[in-house]
């Protein structure tokens, strides 16, 4: 009987529940909303829907239909960029350990973190505009910046020698996202530069150089030589080559490894369509 009430209060509240609205929900259907799996809707039974999201997630037929979203197989992102900044004055810098006191929880500013610096005044000494740095965490109240991911994660900070002036702000971006975005790949085949530095093992069976030399005499008296006669030359050594049975040891075979985290499936996506 609950479920009964709820169902018709989700249904019939337009002014609640907005077209376009998605929901999660362990049943495989609800009045007034589609299923998102990428299936083609009319676009004249579910014009309202249509006018909201368009063909952002496929152009159905091309002219009488349209595509719902399809997220199977997929983590939802939000759309945005997901911004994170923090304005802090000048006098918050320590030249002597390149350090800035945050007065929002440095739990924000994370170890790797890609941030850029702009100012009401003059940069700090060390700090280039329009130019990333990654944020090194020392501790709740303090973080470093550092040239490149390499040098965070070592805990290498940039040399701050001046304070500059101004207001200082420091912005943190997420890769920017547009609805209807997709992204990712369930596996993925490592690329030679993606590899990691490696050796690879040497199978030598045993191999031998052979070579020659002629000694000349020199000032102080004769000398000897092999395979040639001595005289008056000038020294020579000749080695000959030799990588008879010398192999390289191949490692891997190239297959794709599986990028998807742990997951749970734990029902459906809706988006209302209000008919």
């Amino acid at each position: 009987m609950v479920s009964k009430i709820h169902r018709t209060m989700v249904t019939g509240f337009d002014g609640l529940i907005d077209i376009g609205d998605y929901c999660w929900s362990a049943r495989n259907s609800k009045p007034g909303w589609l299923k998102c799996t990428g299936e083609e809707a009319s676009r004249t039974t579910h014009s309202l829907l249509f006018a909201e999201i368009g063909i952002t997630f496929g152009s159905g037929d091309g002219s009488t239909t349209f595509n719902l979203p399809d997220p199977q197989g997929r983590s939802v992102v939000l759309a945005g960029s997901g911004k994170v900044a923090e304005s802090f004055a000048p006098a918050a810098i320590t030249v002597a350990t390149d350090a800035i006191t945050v007065t929002i929880n440095a739990d924000r500013w994370l170890t790797g973190m890609k941030v850029r610096m702009t100012t009401t005044g003059t940069l700090p000494t060390g700090i280039a505009a329009l130019t990333d740095y990654f944020v090194i965490r020392v501790s709740a109240t303090t973080i470093k910046l550092a040239a490149s991911l390499a040098n965070a994660l070592a805990g290498t900070a940039v040399d701050i020698t001046a304070v500059g002036s101004g207001t200082h702000t420091l912005t943190h971006s997420l890769t920017a996202r547009n609805i209807g975005d997709k992204g990712g790949e369930e596996a993925h085949s490592l690329t030679t530069a993606e590899l990691a530095p490696h050796n690879h093992g040497v199978n030598d069976p045993g191999h031998a150089h052979s070579g020659s030399f002629r000694l000349g005499q020199s000032a102080g008296g004769l000398t000897w030589a092999y395979g040639g006669t001595a005289d008056n030359a000038s020294q020579e050594v000749t080695i000959n080559s030799n990588t008879t049975g010398i192999t390289i040891q191949n490692q891997g075979s190239g297959a794709a490894h599986n990028n998807m985290p742990p997951y749970l499936a734990i029902g459906n996506l809706f988006i209302y369509a209000g008919v």
